[in-house]
């Protein structure tokens, strides 16, 4: 998947499903990725397939540790290949505003995904019914501060869905690792929720 200018992805959730399932869209409407997350995993892992038959895969995501508060999750290709990471601030992102740091597949830091305002945030944390009408949107910028996408959530009571807005091509970012972080952000902030 080459990177493009003004490249749209979706992401979809049922709310309401036992075992939590994603699927991704392009700008077109079309399947471009399925996951169906296993769930009681002491470790987690998440493994994104082109469609829900998951005969084929594209990326697996899998946390370092067990327990960890400011986790580090791991993005690799089907044959171990590592596409990079992405680490949870965690004091910062439980109480305050969520921020991730983006690394290459050097655990060089390329770039930072962080939530829209801190007063926005706030008030989804500790305002539980303002939350729905507040939903998050995430900027991500590389070292220079360049915005290189945006992800953001639109209300839905019934399904959870993320949008991906591809703004600048960036060639230590291609479209399988934007689609991992915002997987892994959808999954994490879920889990904040429920």
């Amino acid at each position: 998947m080459a990177n493009h200018p003004a490249e749209q992805y979706t992401i979809r959730a049922k709310v309401f499903d036992l075992v939590p399932q994603f699927f991704v869209t392009d700008h077109q409407g079309q399947m471009v990725g399925y996951c169906r997350q296993k769930l009681f995993k002491f470790k987690e892992e998440i493994i994104l397939y082109t469609d829900r038959s998951r005969e084929t895969e594209l990326l697996r995501i899998k946390a370092r540790q067990i327990i960890d508060f400011g986790a580090t999750y791991d993005v690799k290709l089907p044959n171990g290949q590592s596409m990079g990471s992405l680490r949870r601030k965690g004091l910062k992102s439980t109480f305050v505003r969520d921020e991730y740091l983006v690394f290459d597949e050097h655990d060089t830091q390329i770039a930072t995904l962080q939530e829209d305002s801190t007063f926005k945030a706030l008030i989804r944390r500790f305002v539980d019914s303002a939350a729905p009408f507040m939903p998050q949107k995430f900027h991500l910028t590389d070292a220079s501060g360049k915005e290189i996408a945006i992800f953001r959530q639109h209300f839905n009571p019934l399904v959870f869905r993320m949008s991906v807005a591809v703004l600048e091509d960036h060639d230590q970012l291609d479209d399988l690792m934007l689609i991992a972080i915002g997987i892994l952000t959808v999954v994490i902030e879920g889990r904040q929720r429920g």
